[in-house]
């Protein structure tokens, strides 16, 4: 068994190499863009809708668009409801919106 110090100083490095590059590729820098109480109609259920960046396993950036609901024990929880999209197409998504809505 000549080799064992060998693997296990291989093995070590990969471990050590792994989390170097977790923290060179995988950003914690997410963020909250927007966050907005509402009021549905007809029963007058509050909810919060919340919009924020997130980054998925390849690193892409995303916009999260989540709805929440108020619980008394644990605060806002969040729903089924919600959509997460490549930023690229968030950003154009928004920017037609506003067209829409500003000119209407």
């Amino acid at each position: 068994m000549k080799n064992k110090p060998l693997v296990d100083f291989s093995t070590n490095r990969l471990y050590e190499l792994k989390d170097e590059n977790k923290e060179k590729y995988f950003r914690d820098d997410d963020e909250i863009i927007l966050e907005k109480t509402i009021i549905e109609r007809p029963y007058g259920n509050e909810c919060l809708i919340e919009v924020s960046t997130n980054h998925g396993s390849s690193n892409h950036k995303y916009l999260k668009i989540w709805k929440y609901y108020w619980t008394d024990e644990y605060g806002w929880k969040p729903t089924k409801q919600g959509i997460v999209i490549p930023i690229k197409d968030g950003k154009d998504l928004i920017k037609e919106l506003y067209e829409i809505l500003v000119r209407s």
